[in-house]
Order: C-alpha cells, then structure tokens, then sequence
C-alpha cells in the first residue's frame, strides 16, 4: 500500500506539498497540483482518516441535522451546503430528527451527541426547541460540543445568536407581513393563512405576521381563516378547512401559504406559472385547485374554467 511518502517521490515534491495538496490547506502552483493528483491516481493512494484526524484533529465531516428531510426545503438547502463542502474538501453526515414536536427534540438532541461523539468538525443545524427552553437548552448543548474538541455550531432558519450560536436566519415575521401586503395590493381583501404546527416559532411568527399585516390594513380576519398543516407536499390539503362563506357564493380572494401549493402546482404545469399573481383568476383559482390536487379534475378542466373565465 502506498504511504504520502511514495505519492511525494513519484511527484518529485516534498511531503509537504502533498498534503498542502490533498488538504487544500495552502497554494500550490498548477503545476505541482497536477503532478501530485498525478501520481496519486497512479499509486491509487488513499488518505487515511483516522491518521488526518489524530494529526490535524479534524475528521473532514460536517454533521447536517434536519427537521424533516424528504419536506420542500431542506434538500435544497443540504445540496448548497454539501456543494461548498466538497468543494472545501469536507464530506456530510446528514440526520434527521423528523417526528412530532415531542420525539423530536429527544431525537434531535440524541443526533447532536452522536455527532460530536463521532468528531465531526462542525454541526448545520434546524432546531424545533421552544423559545422558553432554548436558553438552557443551548447551554448545556455548548459545553458538550467543547468536550472533546471545539465543535462549531450553526443554525439555520432560526436566529440563536443571543444564546451564543451563530445563526443564519431569515425574517419569517417581516416575510409574511410583505406576502399578505402584496396580495392586498393587488386588490384581494379576503386574505386567509396556512400555517405550520404552532409550537413552531417560525410559524407563530407567520402568523402573527399576518394578522398584523391585516389589522394594519383595516381588513377582517378569523380563527377560521387560518388553517394548520404540516411542512410537507400534502400541505395543500389544509385549504379544505378554509370554508367559503355560508352561502357557498364567495371563496377567499387569495391564500398566503407559508409553503405554497402553487410552487408544486407550476413544477407540473407550465401553465400555472404566474397564475397566482394575477387577481383577476383568483376565484377560479381558489375553486379548481383544491379539486385538482385531490384528482376531481383534470389539468384540462382547470384550463377550460381559466379560459372561460378570460
């Protein structure tokens, strides 16, 4: 079996250029970079991880731990995260915490001991602790990610930062202020609202969002138009619990989706892009799309109301 000692004689550099090299840990001239990848394909030469580890102490892993992987989110998120990775270098272990709120944060925490149990040399993680238990949650999550080793960890979707992780984050309260905003401006007044579970901060923060976008504007809204789902590809199914009024003649101007049925709808049918940005198709769009997803109508059929509605 051939050692970095091999891979350097038969590239004609020194040791140390190899594992600049193999470790893109300094600059190494085009040149040498070709010999040495060279001769390492030639001697079909393969780090060893455990002899890295035990002199770099870094395993060349970064733990990813996800709410729920197979939802419309995250494996998007995870092949951005795993394109920099390769590209750094570093290869992904990627957990899942999937489950109701409950088994979740008990699996959750039991991935981020195996993880820094396992050396990983840092952690991307989506967090579903409550707002009223992160601070202790986070404290003794810390000193166990400084037990072996200094183990970063980052957050996404949720901001951390005051309970010392580093976070990256978007504004799910001033998003859905802005979504129900716009579709006030493009005239629509009944405006309902699916949701994630409540004891999601981030869909607490939708919907508070929502509600304060339609005090603001002067606009009526109920219990009953504020429907719950799951963030998944079944969401759609929640706007059945949305009634239209009780004399079955008006149905809701528009639905701000925390996870819009529409994204999925236009992946099927090109001519569902830009649909839902054009007021005048909203009734017709409200009736048929529901009928569509649950398979009471064709695509055909949505196209024939759309056209007449024209």
């Amino acid at each position: 079996m051939s050692g970095i000692k091999d891979v350097a004689k038969r590239a004609e550099v020194s040791i140390s250029t190899v594992s600049n090299v193999l470790n893109k840990t300094k600059y190494v001239s085009p040149e040498l970079v070709k010999r040495v990848n060279q001769a390492v394909e030639e001697l079909s030469y393969e780090v060893n991880p455990i002899a890295r580890s035990m002199k770099n102490k870094g395993t060349g892993l970064i733990g990813v731990i996800t709410e729920d992987l197979c939802g419309v989110f995250y494996p998007y998120v995870i092949r951005g995260i795993n394109s920099v990775a390769v590209e750094k270098g570093y290869q992904l272990l990627i957990c899942d915490a999937q489950g109701t709120y409950g088994s979740q944060i008990k699996r959750e925490r039991e991935l981020f001991r195996r993880l820094i149990s396992n050396r990983v040399d840092g952690i991307i993680f989506a967090s579903t602790v409550s707002a009223e238990n992160q601070e202790a949650y986070f404290r003794e999550l810390l000193k166990e990610a400084n037990r072996y080793k200094r183990t970063p960890l980052i957050s996404m979707e949720r901001d951390f930062t005051s309970v010392g992780i580093d976070s990256v984050y978007f504004d799910s309260y001033g998003n859905a202020k802005k979504a129900v905003q716009h579709l006030i401006e493009c005239g629509c007044r009944k405006i309902c609202h699916i949701t994630g579970a409540q004891d999601l901060e981030i869909a607490r923060d939708r919907v508070r969002g929502y509600k304060d976008c339609m005090d603001e504007n002067h606009l009526p809204y109920d219990k009953d138009m504020i429907a719950t789902g799951d963030y998944d590809l079944e969401m759609a199914s929640s706007v059945n619990s949305i009634p239209a009024d009780t004399d079955n003649t008006e149905w809701p101007d528009a639905i701000a989706a925390a996870e819009p049925y529409f994204k999925e709808m236009t992946k099927a049918y090109d001519w569902a892009v830009g649909l839902e940005t054009n007021p005048d198709f909203t009734p017709i769009i409200n009736e048929n799309v529901v009928k569509l997803i649950q398979g009471d109508i064709t695509p055909d059929d949505f196209i024939a109301a759309l056209a007449a509605a024209q």
